[in-house]
């Protein structure tokens, strides 16, 4: 059912834009980013509210503000995007300058025009239940450096499907009640 509402409101955040000026905002559902290859969830580290705020790799937690992100729909320059804000901090998630390889990825301040902040779901008919984030400055792929907590995350360049460290699933069940990192 929520995966239908989910599929509803992107439908509908779309045809919203086409029918009307670009650059054009719907917030989503606050949902989870988990990992396919840790089962942990994207988070700032340590409820951490600064710009530059880390983020990593944690148990998830059912009510960790720092693992809830806003999934903020952008259509921009004719392509369907995200920024990620934090329910903790009110901040985006962040792709270091440049999109490089190994480019740190934090919380900061949003703007809907930092590109380094949109990023848009790759999908996948042979892996349906999880995506690959790119991020739309250097198109590279949100990849967790690690299945550990604490582990951190950066852009690196996608690896294909059979890499979990770069595959994401989003959810708003079975959270565990775990402690937050």
């Amino acid at each position: 059912m929520y995966k239908f509402f989910l599929a509803l409101t992107l439908s509908a955040a779309i045809i919203h834009c086409v029918l009307s000026t670009c650059l054009e905002e719907v917030v989503l559902p606050d949902l989870y980013l988990r990992g396919q290859a840790s089962n942990k969830c994207v988070g700032v580290h340590g409820y951490n509210l600064d710009n530059g705020g880390v983020t990593d790799m944690w148990d998830c937690v059912r009510g960790a503000y720092n693992e809830i992100w806003h999934y903020k729909f952008i259509k921009y320059q004719d392509i369907n995007q995200y920024q990620l804000i934090s329910t903790s901090s009110r901040k985006c998630l962040t792709a270091g300058s440049g999109g490089g390889n190994l480019a740190t990825v934090t919380q900061n301040d949003c703007s809907s025009l930092a590109v380094n902040q949109l990023w848009y779901p790759r999908l996948n008919a042979s892996v349906p239940a999880y995506f690959q984030l790119i991020g739309a400055e250097g198109q590279r792929c949100l990849t967790a450096l690690g299945t550990f907590n604490g582990a951190r995350l950066v852009l690196y360049d996608c690896l294909g499907w059979s890499w979990g460290g770069q595959l994401w699933h989003s959810d708003i069940g079975n959270i565990s009640t775990t402690t937050a990192g």
